[in-house]
């Protein structure tokens, strides 16, 4: 992967978000946020939002990257290049963003999207708009009662008044 990163902030990440293997204990590979191949994945599979997880995990790091392109022999392309051999020579292209602090999370999570840092706010914005798809939820701890919904397609498809023929 042309944004997985290794060395002491592929240590703290992996620390801060418990990315460990849960049978080995073996370090997961970890890398920054790859919109490039994301873009990919929600034009292909037709998404029609995302969930962005462990933002908790992202307040240990200083600064974050966000991958927007990738440099395939000096030319910018925005989407996955079509063979393993032109993807070993990709340089990805990042867009830097200020971190946030660390927060009492679960604290965050019941009060809701409003309570986030403002920076964490730009990054899932900044994402959201890139993609051109909402973000559902997002994941501010391990447990399922830290996850800020966002929007709730499920109830909202559910309520949707319906046609009568």
């Amino acid at each position: 992967m042309p944004t997985e990163f290794e060395g002491e902030t592929a240590t703290t990440l992996r620390e801060a978000a418990g990315e460990f293997g849960t049978v080995t204990g073996r370090p997961r590979r970890v890398g920054w946020l790859d919109l490039p191949m994301l873009r990919h994945a929600t034009r292909v599979n037709g998404y029609t939002g995302i969930t962005l997880g462990h933002l908790d995990a992202l307040a240990a790091l200083d600064d974050l990257q966000v991958c927007t392109a990738y440099e395939l022999d000096g030319e910018r392309i925005e989407t996955p290049p079509p063979s393993a051999e032109a993807w070993a020579r990709c340089v990805p292209q990042y867009e830097r963003f200020d971190s946030w602090a660390d927060q009492d999370w679960q604290a965050v999570a019941d009060r809701g999207y409003e309570a986030l840092p403002e920076t964490a706010k730009a990054y899932t914005e900044f994402v959201s708009d890139d993609l051109g798809v909402p973000v559902y939820a997002i994941g501010v701890g391990p447990d399922r009662e830290a996850t800020i919904v966002c929007e709730n397609p499920i109830v909202e498809a559910t309520t949707a008044p319906t046609s009568k023929r």
